[in-house]
This record gives C-alpha cells, sequence and structure tokens, in this order.
C-alpha cells in the first residue's frame, strides 16, 4: 500500500475516533439524588442510553460521508449532473437520516435503562433527537470539504506530475536535438537536389517530410493548437506514408474522412498521430492488401476520433510491445490533460484494430 494511502486511512480513523470521543464526553454525567448527603453523590457515569446510540449513529453518518465524497460527487456532480446529484443527495439524506432515528428509537424508548430512572433527564429520546440535524449538517459539510481537498491534492499531484515530464522530455529534446537551421538547410538542399536530378517523387518526400519537422519543432511548442493544424498535420503525414508505397505490388487503401462544425476547436498538440503512426507501422503488410480508415468528427465541441486498419500477420512480438508502449503513453497524456473528459475504447482483434476516441474540447 502505497504511503499516501495509509496517511488518507490513519487520518479518517482519527477522525472517527475524534468524533467518538466527543459522544463520551458529551453522555458524560453527574448522578443526582434526593439525599444530598449520599456518598454516590459525586460519582460520575457515561451515560450509555445516550453514548451507543450516538456511536452507532456514527454507521449511518459514515454511509452519508463515504456515499456523498466517494459515490455520488464523483458520479454525478462532477460530471456536471446537477440535477441527479441533488435527488441522490436528498434521498441518501433521508435514508440515513430515517433509519437512525428508529435506531435510536429502539435503543431509548425500548431497550430497559441502563441507569436509575431519576438519573435522566425528561424527554431523553428528544434529547437525542434534537442533535441530529447539527450532527448531519456537519458531517455533510465534512464531505464536500474531503472530496474537494482530495480533488486539489490529486489535481496539484498530477500538475506537478505533467511538468516534471514536460521538463524531462525538453531535457532529451535539448540532448538529441540537432540545430534547427541546419537540419531545414539541408533538407531544402536535398529537395534542390532531387528536383535537379529529375526525381520529383523524393523531391515531394522531402518537402512534406520538412513540413511535418518544422510543425514538430516550432507550431506543437503550446498546451493547446488550433485543430485545423493537427488536422494537416495528420494529413501531411499521410501523403507522405502513401509516397512509400507508390508504385509497389501491395495494395494499400488509405481513407481519411473530416467533418468538423466549428473551426475555432482546440486541442492538445501531437495527441491524435499516436493512433495513425500505430496503424502505418503495425498494419501495413507487403505480402497481402491492407486497408487503413480514418475518421474524425466534431460537433458540440465533441470530438469523435476512429482508426481501423488491417493487422499485418508477419508483424514480430516486439513490434506489437512498442504499439501498446505508444498507446499507454496517449492514454496517460489523456488522462492528464482530458481528465474525466473522454473516453478511449481499443478493440485488437487477429484481422483488424480499432481505436475509437470520444473527447470534449
Amino acid at each position: 500500500m502505497k504511503p499516501q494511502k495509509i496517511i488518507t486511512i490513519v487520518l479518517h480513523g482519527l477522525f472517527w475516533l475524534a468524533i467518538s470521543f466527543f459522544y463520551y464526553s458529551f453522555s458524560s454525567s453527574r448522578l443526582t439524588y434526593t439525599d444530598k448527603n449520599s456518598i454516590f453523590q459525586d460519582v460520575h457515569y457515561t451515560d450509555l442510553q445516550f453514548f451507543i446510540p450516538l456511536l452507532i449513529g456514527n454507521i449511518f453518518k459514515a454511509i452519508l460521508f463515504y456515499g456523498n465524497s466517494e459515490v455520488l460527487m464523483k458520479t454525478f456532480l462532477q460530471q456536471k449532473r446537477y440535477f441527479s446529484y441533488l435527488v441522490n443527495f436528498v434521498g441518501l439524506v433521508v435514508m440515513c437520516y430515517g433509519i437512525e432515528i428508529g435506531v435510536d428509537y429502539f435503543l431509548v424508548q425500548v431497550v430497559p435503562p441502563t441507569m436509575p430512572q431519576d438519573a435522566y433527564p425528561p424527554n431523553h429520546f428528544q434529547g437525542i433527537v434534537s442533535l441530529q440535524p447539527a450532527f448531519y449538517l456537519i458531517f455533510i459539510i465534512t464531505s464536500f470539504g474531503a472530496r474537494f481537498t482530495q480533488d486539489w491534492v490529486q489535481h496539484e499531484t498530477e500538475k506537478q506530475y505533467l511538468q516534471q515530464s514536460k521538463l524531462q522530455t525538453e531535457l532529451k529534446f535539448l540532448k538529441s536535438q540537432i540545430n534547427p537551421h541546419f537540419l531545414f538547410n539541408t533538407l531544402n538542399n536535398l529537395y534542390a537536389s532531387a528536383l535537379s536530378d529529375g526525381s520529383e517523387r523524393t523531391a515531394e518526400g522531402i518537402a512534406k517530410l520538412s513540413k511535418l519537422i518544422r510543425y514538430m519543432l516550432h507550431e506543437s511548442n503550446v498546451d493547446r493548437i488550433a485543430l485545423e493544424r493537427e488536422v494537416a498535420y495528420i494529413e501531411t503525414y499521410i501523403e507522405l506514408q502513401k509516397l512509400r508505397f507508390a508504385g509497389k505490388n501491395n495494395t494499400v487503401n488509405i481513407n481519411f474522412e473530416v467533418e468538423i462544425d466549428a473551426p475555432a476547436c482546440l486541442i492538445a498538440p501531437m495527441l491524435l498521430i499516436t493512433f495513425v503512426e500505430n496503424a502505418f507501422k503495425h498494419g501495413i503488410s507487403k505480402q497481402q492488401t491492407s486497408s487503413i480508415s480514418i475518421e474524425l468528427k466534431v460537433s458540440n465541441q465533441q470530438l469523435s476520433f476512429r482508426v481501423e486498419n488491417t493487422v499485418n500477420p508477419f508483424a514480430n512480438n516486439q513490434l506489437e510491445e512498442k504499439s501498446g508502449l505508444g498507446l499507454k503513453n496517449v492514454q496517460r497524456q489523456l488522462e492528464l490533460l482530458y481528465a474525466n473528459k473522454y473516453t478511449l475504447e481499443v478493440v485488437p482483434d487477429k484481422e483488424v484494430f480499432k481505436v475509437n476516441l470520444v473527447l470534449t474540447l
């Protein structure tokens, strides 16, 4: 068990222990007798018929506390389903409060008293009942505080992790990159050389490669980028891949459909390309006809991205492992950048590999 989890359990245990100690102190009384000279006049006792109902009531308050903070708020409130949350929350409060009052009535009114009758204040049951609304209000407020605090800590932890990951990525990039100006000058020279030699296909490939590298180096260093730019990058990548298979005997069918109803959409850069790269790396076979189908639709800020490709039966396990690693990396990015705003479905099959991503932009 992780240290953070142990600390959380200990803190929750101390919280309920403190509540129980408060009940114990609240239930402590002094015996009263008509005879002022009684030797028992100053004896203190714990009123079990006051303490035990409150202690057992912790069960229902715990159900309310954790039901609200761990179930209802996660299921409904964080998903902005406010009406559903309100209905379920009211139902949970009424259920816990009603059952606890019933248990209190049984323990106080039905079970015989543990102390002399004159030791109890009048309206003993009503006294316990009158405390419950204040207790329930405290536990409700505490459950909200616990949930918001836990979410804030998790957000800060993930934010710190993301910052560290960005720094490590940037450091690796700085260590491994070559001078961009030298790179582009070299590509331009190769492009001119290919044209002069009459190799137009090579020149076209160099131009598209230069376009891809320019996007990766200069345009993608932002948190969000226009979706049109990301689509243009994917289209350039697909066109470059088509050049690889032009004029070869094997047939490769590539289809890319785009339907965007809002031109001002923003997305995290380099997020979708991993799925496309996997389709080309592990879905193209030189021995048989291969196909790749890519579909991107955006409606009401909801992005739907589907990639479907034939499976190369001759691909080795190492390629499959690298493909899985790439999908895990992009899934981690989605968790950090689009928490609770995406669904990712990966459907591996012997003949067709499918990926479906739904993302709220």
